[in-house]
């Protein structure tokens, strides 16, 4: 099933990328996401507020208060730079990112180390593997790159000894052109290799349609959502909010014709996602379903918890759905 009007993904125009190949073993990564980085992006932001009241600038404030969500109109937030950081004590520098975490919360923070690895892998990666070789592809989610990945890929390739293959799509396309790209990369990674495809949001929904509708199942040894709207969302159903709202035909042929296919799945779900909310949102209907407590959407992509499950599913060995049955 595709759509006549629909061309395949074509890369971001207007940027010079080259593809990665080395992998991410001993690069830079963010894992998480590098204190001056973190603090670059919100240099400049002058600062804080709880209950209305803006706090003054003072050493204390590092620590940070706990964190609220009840800020008032006057509310902004203060956050200083390394730089700054340092001549306020003698703290390691290790220690940022846990009081920014305090005070902001770990989803805002996990959109910030978002925003600082967009700008990475926006051509495709394509590793070097063969045959009898692990192979991760890794699928983003919407208005994001294949940046967002990094520290993820870095602990599949350091832990699981995997090859991570990823490519970057463009924002708002549909899910068919988004899968046609994931089996355009796949066509390039030599067969007789163990892929698993792990998709973040929208992505888990691209990784099943292209093992369901476009005969990855031939290729792919198991696939990885997170945070991924099986059940729809409440968004404009219009460029991919086409494909992913309630009503949406793509989705219902997805969860009906899932039990069909013997490729293990795993859907792991965030407790406090407040775009894909609840487990049935978040589950495809066949395979393992893991939740996990006190996890935004965003937060999934930088969660230890979530790497250590991946990476024990693509050490695992692939038990087929009709198998585990038995």
């Amino acid at each position: 099933m595709t759509d006549d009007h629909e061309d395949r993904a074509q890369p971001l125009v207007g940027v010079e990328v080259e593809p990665d190949r080395r992998g991410v073993r001993d690069r830079g990564v963010l894992d998480p996401a590098y204190e001056r980085d973190i603090a670059r992006m919100t240099e400049g932001v002058d600062v804080f507020v709880a209950n209305d009241e803006v706090q003054p600038k003072c050493g204390r404030l590092t620590h940070g208060p706990e964190r609220t969500t009840n800020f008032g109109p006057r509310a902004r937030i203060m956050l200083r730079s390394a730089r700054e950081m340092a001549l306020l004590g003698s703290r390691a520098p290790l220690a940022l990112p846990f009081r920014i975490e305090r005070l902001i919360g770990n989803e805002r923070l996990s959109l910030l180390r978002e925003m600082t690895l967009m700008h990475r892998d926006l051509a495709p990666v394509v590793p070097e593997a063969r045959p009898g070789d692990r192979v991760v592809v890794l699928v983003h989610g919407f208005c994001a790159s294949a940046g967002v990945f990094r520290p993820l890929r870095g602990r599949l390739e350091r832990e699981a000894g995997a090859c991570v293959a990823t490519f970057t799509h463009a924002p708002c396309v549909g899910i068919r052109r988004i899968a046609r790209s994931l089996e355009d990369l796949v066509n390039q990674i030599p067969r007789e290799t163990r892929i698993t495809v792990v998709g973040h949001s929208l992505g888990g929904v691209v990784a099943r349609w292209y093992v369901q509708e476009m005969a990855g199942h031939a290729r792919v040894e198991r696939t990885i959502s997170l945070g991924s709207p099986f059940g729809g969302v409440d968004v404009p159903r219009y460029l991919v909010g086409a494909d992913l709202h309630e009503e949406s035909a793509l989705l219902k042929r997805l969860r009906d014709r899932a039990p069909d296919f013997d490729i293990p799945h795993t859907s792991v779900v965030a407790s406090e996602d407040r775009l894909v909310v609840g487990v049935k949102t978040a589950s495809l209907g066949v395979g393992d379903v893991v939740v996990l407590q006190d996890r935004g959407h965003n937060a999934l992509l930088f969660d230890e918890h979530v790497a250590e499950l991946v990476i024990d599913r693509v050490l695992r060995p692939a038990v087929l759905a009709s198998e585990a049955a038995e």
